[in-house]
């Protein structure tokens, strides 16, 4: 989907993937009966239907995720450095550089540089986009951003001196931009304005 446009598809195996921002799925119109297979661009989250004898695979460019029946959430945007695949329920098994880990609900992995960690996480944070909400925990600014311009389909610039400012709380995506950015400057202390579809972000 391209900027700002986000849409859900239903499989004809009967799963079910939300499509954030600026990201793609690649898949057959009619799975095989030895396996189904999915190239994610970006970031899905996905409703796997059960189907034992039929295996489950999604690929990104960095990670290979073999699932049975499961819900889980997959980031894997290029401008991006961490990759991560959060399990909601059921069991994946996930495929960075020759090492595999089977995640356990409420566990994530995360790849980065070469290595992958899991370790255990607040699942809303990584899924409630899907939701129209942005969980921010201690969220650098430049990041923060960057999600905002992918969500809103906005470009955003920014002095680069803000870029660590950091972020709590939630943000209701179903808001204008405007009104989210309003919020984040009266804890912040910055000013933006906006300019041929464009928004500019400076010290106050």
């Amino acid at each position: 989907d391209p900027k700002g446009k986000r849409s859900v598809i239903k499989f004809s195996d009967g799963s079910t993937a939300w499509i954030n921002s600026v990201s793609k799925v690649i898949y057959p119109k009619v799975f095989g009966e030895k396996s189904r297979e999915r190239i994610i661009y970006g970031e899905i989250y996905i409703d796997v239907a059960k189907m034992d004898e039929t295996p489950f695979f999604v690929h990104t460019k960095d990670l290979d995720i073999k699932v049975l029946g499961t819900r889980f959430n997959v980031s894997a945007y290029n401008e991006e450095s961490i990759k991560s695949v959060v399990l909601v329920n059921g069991s994946v098994e996930v495929n960075y550089r020759d090492n595999t880990n089977r995640l356990s609900p409420n566990q994530g992995l995360f790849a980065e540089s070469g290595i992958a960690k899991v370790k255990n996480v607040d699942i809303y944070k990584y899924i409630c986009w899907k939701d129209g909400v942005l969980q921010l925990e201690d969220e650098p600014f430049s990041i923060l951003l960057r999600k905002l311009s992918r969500y809103y389909g906005v470009e955003i610039h920014s002095d680069p001196s803000l870029d660590n400012l950091k972020f709590e709380g939630n943000l209701n995506l179903k808001d204008r931009l405007e009104d989210v950015l309003l919020v984040l400057s009266l804890t912040k202390r910055f000013k933006y304005k906006q300019e041929n579809n464009a928004i500019y972000i400076s010290k106050e």
